[in-house]
């Protein structure tokens, strides 16, 4: 049996680059969502790099159908190394996050540090954006208002921060990555529609001048997800580009 990887929610082109990277360690990667479309594409992008274990992809559309996926896996693999977990994308570009989609992931959390809780070992890393840490997007106008995202992230970091508290001393790490721009996923609605000058102005903030990639995100969340990060707990790591700096 390999360990499991269990990723749910997150911009789905960091979810796959997220994917591809923990899977490039042997691990299984388990995904998790009420969307079929996108859990289709994050087992196929695995495929096509042709990694293997062969991923598993459960719809979980309610509290109860995660707590029962996260004990089939675990059953499966023997072990839960890292929960890899963000707010459903979906929700956020439709405006519907509110208070539901915050108990969705809050209680999913909840079941995945329990299991890892249970084994005595694993990490888990939430995907965020700058929204919660900092202030609510690059762009002054758009297609919704990220007020209410602000505080929903916010409210998960909170989260990540007691929970690494409470989880330290049963060997579970929690950590988040909190990303900026990224091409392709956060913000692309509102860069799409944005004016040449008002681009220019918006990358003259970011200190490397440029947006970032999946990749670069999925690239922290490696690190935070594996053991190399032994002594991180309760950290954000911002991939910003150097937009904000803590």
């Amino acid at each position: 049996m390999t360990p499991a990887a269990i990723l749910m929610g997150g911009a789905p082109l960091i979810q796959q680059a997220v994917a591809i990277r923990l899977a490039k360690h042997g691990l299984t990667i388990a995904v998790l969502g009420s969307d079929s479309v996108t859990l289709q594409e994050t087992v196929d992008a695995v495929a096509t790099n042709g990694l293997s274990p062969v991923p598993v992809a459960m719809q979980c559309p309610d509290h109860q159908s995660v707590r029962d996926a996260l004990q089939s896996i675990r059953k499966r693999c023997g072990r839960i190394a890292t929960f890899v977990i963000g707010l459903d994308q979906q929700s956020l570009v439709g405006g519907a996050l509110g208070l539901d989609g915050l108990a969705t992931v809050m209680r999913a959390t909840e079941e995945g540090a329990s299991q890892l809780e249970s084994q005595g070992s694993g990490q888990i890393v939430y995907m965020l954006t700058s929204t919660g840490r900092y202030r609510s997007g690059y762009f002054k106008i758009g297609a919704s208002r990220l007020s209410e995202q602000a505080a929903v992230e916010g409210a998960l970091l909170a989260q990540m921060r007691q929970l690494a508290l409470e989880l330290a001393p049963r060997g579970v790490r929690a950590n988040a990555v909190a990303a900026g721009l990224i091409e392709g996923a956060i913000g692309e609605a509102e860069w799409l529609v944005t004016t040449d000058n008002d681009r220019e102005a918006i990358l003259e903030e970011i200190s490397v001048g440029r947006r970032g990639t999946p990749d670069e995100v999925a690239a922290v969340v490696e690190f935070l997800a594996l053991g190399s990060s032994s002594y991180i707990t309760g950290a954000t790591i911002d991939v910003n580009g150097g937009w904000w700096m803590s």
